[in-house]
C-alpha cells in the first residue's frame, strides 16, 4: 500500500530557503559593486587631485617662465640701448677731431682764386657756398676736396655768374662765379682705405 508524502512544507522551506539565498546574493553584490564604485570613485577623485596639482605646478613654472621671459627682453633692450649708447659715443669719437681737421685741411688747400662764403655741415654733409674767380678755380677746389681721406664724393650742385653783393661788386665782363658744393663726409674710413689714401 503506497504511502502519501506532503512535500508541501519542504517546498515551502526550500523556497525560503532560495529565497534567503537569493537575498544574501543579491545583497553581496550589491555590497561588491557599491565597494567597486567607491574604489573608482576615490581612484578618480585622486587622479582628478594629481590632476590639479600637475596643473597648478604648470601654472607656477608658466609664471616663473613669463617673468624669466620679461627679464630677458629687459636685459636685450637695455643691451641694445648700451650698444646704441656705445655707437653714439664711438661715432663722437670718431669726430671728435674731424671738424678741425677739415677746416684746417680748408683753409690750407682753397685755392687763392676762391672765396668761401658759407661752410654748413648737417648728416654726414658738408655745404660749401663762395665765389670763385672762374670756372678753374671751382674745379682746382674740387679736386682739393677730393685728395681729402674723409670726404667720399664732391657734388657741384650749382654754379652761375656771381651778382653784385654787400660785400663786393661784380662788371659784366667778369667771369666771376658764386657756386655751391655738397660733399660727403666718411667719419670712419677702413683701414684699408687709410692707406691707400696716406
Amino acid at each position: 500500500m503506497a504511502r502519501k508524502f506532503n512535500l508541501q512544507p519542504w517546498r515551502a522551506r526550500r523556497r525560503e530557503g532560495q529565497k534567503k539565498q537569493f537575498v544574501i546574493i543579491c545583497g553581496a553584490t550589491a555590497l561588491i559593486c557599491a565597494a567597486l564604485f567607491y574604489g573608482y570613485y576615490l581612484l578618480q577623485k585622486q587622479y582628478i587631485r594629481s590632476q590639479e596639482q600637475a596643473i597648478a605646478t604648470l601654472q607656477n613654472n608658466i609664471k616663473k617662465f613669463k617673468r624669466a621671459q620679461d627679464e630677458v627682453a629687459r636685459v636685450k633692450a637695455l643691451n641694445e640701448e648700451v650698444a646704441r649708447q656705445i655707437s653714439v659715443i664711438q661715432g663722437l669719437e670718431a669726430q671728435r677731431g674731424l671738424t678741425l681737421k677739415i677746416l684746417n685741411y680748408m683753409a690750407k688747400q682753397t685755392p687763392d682764386t676762391v672765396f668761401l662764403e658759407e661752410v654748413a655741415y648737417k648728416n654726414n654733409n658738408l655745404t660749401i657756398s663762395g665765389i670763385a674767380e672762374n670756372e678753374t678755380g671751382v674745379s682746382a677746389l674740387i679736386r682739393k676736396l677730393d685728395e681729402f681721406p674723409n670726404f667720399a664724393s664732391v657734388v657741384l650742385i650749382n654754379m652761375h655768374k656771381a651778382k653784385n653783393t654787400s660785400r663786393f661788386s661784380v662788371t659784366d665782363d667778369t667771369e666771376v662765379k658764386a657756386f655751391t658744393l655738397v660733399v660727403y663726409v666718411v667719419t670712419a674710413l677702413p683701414p684699408s682705405e687709410k692707406e691707400e689714401r696716406s
